[in-house]
């Protein structure tokens, strides 16, 4: 399926994207080779979000990391989740100032994956990051 652009914005992104698609498919194969799965007590997403760190700092973004639990107020919540490891386990927040900028952009997303489980039932190495058939 194709996306039909609502405006010359969505019309230079999409160009942009079919312009850098090598680029942009290395980029994220080089994530997904990265274990990041949840354990649900502890987790692997930092090792994640050190590439991706890398990766924001290397085209010129500011970069701020916390842990959820550092959040005021977080762990008081009533529907707060102790013992999921949220005290170690790091968000990051990747930052493109613009002087001036009237506008902005934010991306937000998540780190981790569901656990691999029996790795002999994939048909590859779930973290090798290979493309296939442009996938």
């Amino acid at each position: 399926m194709a996306l039909v652009p609502n405006n010359e914005s969505e019309q230079k992104l999409l160009n942009y994207i079919d312009t850098h698609a090598d680029t942009l498919f290395a980029a994220l194969s080089s994530l997904v080779r990265v274990d990041t799965q949840n354990f649900r007590t502890h987790g692997n997403e930092n090792a994640g979000q050190d590439r991706l760190e890398q990766m924001c700092r290397e085209i010129g973004l500011d970069i701020d990391r916390y842990t959820p639990d550092s959040v005021k107020g977080l762990t008081s919540l009533p529907d707060y989740m102790a013992g999921r490891g949220t005290d170690i386990r790091e968000n990051l927040v990747a930052t493109y100032k613009v002087p001036d900028a009237k506008k902005s952009v934010m991306l937000a997303s998540h780190m981790d994956t569901v656990q691999v489980g029996d790795v002999s039932a994939w048909h590859g190495d779930p973290f090798s990051g290979e493309i296939r058939e442009g996938q």
